[in-house]
């Protein structure tokens, strides 16, 4: 047992550090597993009582932040913020980085899990804001009942359907991505009935059930 944990690698890198050259389809990937679109109405002093917020996030641990500062050059706008404990999270809040760095990335490298109908309804509620529809109450209404059909208001049914049960076609880098924020690599060890040691690597990626798909399309 001791000569098999002697032999393992030691990853030499600092992972709280930024890289270089991110992939287009890594972040579309890391963003299906780990992104989140927000449309938040809270109440606010004017006319209509409530204020548009649109944020686009993504939440790594602490010791990996780096890669939050390398997706805030990536897009080149952003925030890299303290979240949660032990967590940091980037955020995009700025309207104009959203309508024109945001949007424009996902539009061009869509994303493949049903995490697509949120980014649908925040592209639609961003026009809204663009075009200063928002401020009346038509506006206000259409964005606040597409906020409330994200996320776990989404039906199950309409999750299920994104995408038929047919194989997706998947960009390896968009795999890349979707494994370092979904995929978990262990080792199994234990002894044979005879006394020797076996091991069992693997490689797992768990999703809802609604996103059978993807699983299938990885496999």
């Amino acid at each position: 047992m001791k000569t098999i944990f002697n032999n393992i690698t030691k990853v030499d890198r600092d992972f709280t550090k930024p890289v270089n050259n991110l992939d287009p389809n890594w972040v579309t990937g890391l963003t299906d597993a780990e992104g989140s679109f927000i449309i938040a109405t809270p109440s606010s002093t004017s006319a209509n009582g409530k204020k548009v917020s649109l944020r686009f996030s993504l939440t790594q641990k602490a010791h990996s932040a780096g890669i939050l500062y390398s997706l805030q050059n990536f897009f080149g706008c952003g925030q890299v913020i303290p979240s949660s404990k032990g967590c940091m999270r980037y955020v995009v809040q700025n309207k104009e980085d959203i309508n024109n760095k945001i949007i424009p990335h996902f539009n061009k490298y869509p994303l493949h899990t049903s995490k697509a109908l949120n980014f649908e309804s925040f592209k639609e509620a961003a026009k809204i804001v663009a075009s200063g529809d928002h401020l009346n109450s038509k506006g206000l209404n259409q964005i606040i009942s597409l906020k409330n059909s994200m996320n776990k208001n989404r039906p199950f049914g309409e999750l299920y359907s994104h995408y038929s049960l047919t194989n997706i076609i998947l960009n390896p880098f968009w795999v890349l991505g979707f494994i370092d924020g979904e995929g978990c690599f262990g080792t199994l060890i234990t002894k044979s009935n005879d006394g020797k040691i076996v091991t069992r690597n693997r490689l797992s990626v768990s999703q809802s059930t609604h996103d059978f798909a993807i699983l299938k399309s990885i496999k």
